[in-house]
């Protein structure tokens, strides 16, 4: 399973997925740095504000 991230920036921010890849290398172990950058508005989350990870898998399974 190759890595991924899902990244919501702070209002106003203007990111790129290619922006932020290239800001991780250096930082990150290659094998670290996720092949797939999406931003989103919000992360989902559960009644208890815990991340519903599963969701996230859903969501972004076709892409």
């Amino acid at each position: 399973m190759a890595v991924a991230a899902a990244v919501v920036p702070a209002p106003g921010a203007d990111l790129r997925p290619d922006e932020i890849r290239r800001a991780l290398v250096g930082q990150l172990p290659a094998t670290k740095i996720p092949k797939r950058i999406h931003l989103v508005a919000e992360l989902p989350r559960n009644a208890m504000g815990k991340l519903r990870r599963d969701l996230l898998r859903q969501t972004f399974a076709a892409t």
